[in-house]
């Protein structure tokens, strides 16, 4: 499937239905986060398995989307 918007208009788009961007090419579904890793660099883990990396940058609000959840 071939998209012609950028990875920022879907953030837009979806963030107020529980997306999040984590790093420059990863937008994730906060109900499909498993688990938060900050060791090694920091991932976090999907539902599915997948290993997905958190960028420096987005960490922070990441962290601060989590504590909200909570």
């Amino acid at each position: 499937m071939l998209i012609s918007r950028t990875l920022k208009e879907f953030e837009t788009i979806l963030s107020k239905s529980g997306f999040v961007r984590v790093h420059y090419s990863h937008l994730i579904n906060i109900s499909h986060l498993m688990s938060f890793l900050n060791k090694e660099g920091c991932y976090v883990i999907m539902s599915n398995g997948d290993s997905i990396p958190v960028s420096t940058r987005k960490k922070a609000n990441l962290i601060e989307i989590l504590k909200k959840a909570e």
